[in-house]
C-alpha cells in the first residue's frame, strides 16, 4: 500500500526532475531532500572537527523551529538530514525531531560519532530504515 503522501511528493519530484533536464535555472519545484540543524554542540572533540577549536558555545535548536521547518517543507520532501556542526544526538530534543520526520514518512540520514547509541536507538533506527553515517576522525 502506497502513502497518500506520496503523491504529492511525486508530483513535486517530477517537475523538479523536468525542470532539471530543461536546464532552467530556477525551478517550481519545493525541496525534495532538506537538512536540518539539531545542535552545534557535541560530546566529544575530534582532532579534525572544526567544531573542537571552536571559541563559540554550541546550541540546540528549539521543536518549536522545528516543527516550523517540518511544516514548511515536509510535504514534498522525501528525505530529511538531521546533521550540522555538531553530534545530532546530543540535543535533548533529538527524539521529537527524529520522531517527526518518521511519522511523516520521510527518509532520515544523519552523520554520529555514535557514542550515545542504546539498544532502543538502534532498534528504531533499524526500523525507520535510518542512513547512519558514523564518523570518528580522531576522538581526543
Amino acid at each position: 500500500m502506497t502513502d497518500p503522501r506520496d503523491q504529492l511528493r511525486d508530483e513535486n519530484e517530477a517537475r523538479f526532475r523536468r525542470d532539471f533536464a530543461e536546464r532552467r535555472q530556477v525551478t517550481g519545484a519545493l525541496p525534495v531532500q532538506v537538512d536540518f540543524e539539531t545542535t552545534t554542540r557535541c560530546n566529544l572533540r575530534c582532532f579534525t572537527c572544526p567544531r573542537t577549536y571552536s571559541s563559540q558555545r554550541g546550541r540546540d535548536a528549539s521543536p518549536e523551529v522545528f516543527d516550523r521547518f517540518a511544516v514548511a517543507t515536509f510535504a514534498t520532501a522525501r528525505s530529511v538530514n538531521l546533521t550540522g556542526f555538531g553530534e545530532p544526538m546530543v540535543s535533548p530534543h533529538f527524539p521529537h525531531f527524529f520522531q517527526r520526520c518518521v511519522d511523516a514518512g520521510l527518509h532520515v540520514a544523519f552523520v554520529t560519532n555514535g557514542s550515545l547509541f542504546n539498544e532502543e536507538w538502534i532498534e528504531r533506527f533499524v526500523e525507520a530504515r535510518v542512513h547512519i553515517f558514523l564518523s570518528v576522525d580522531g576522538v581526543k
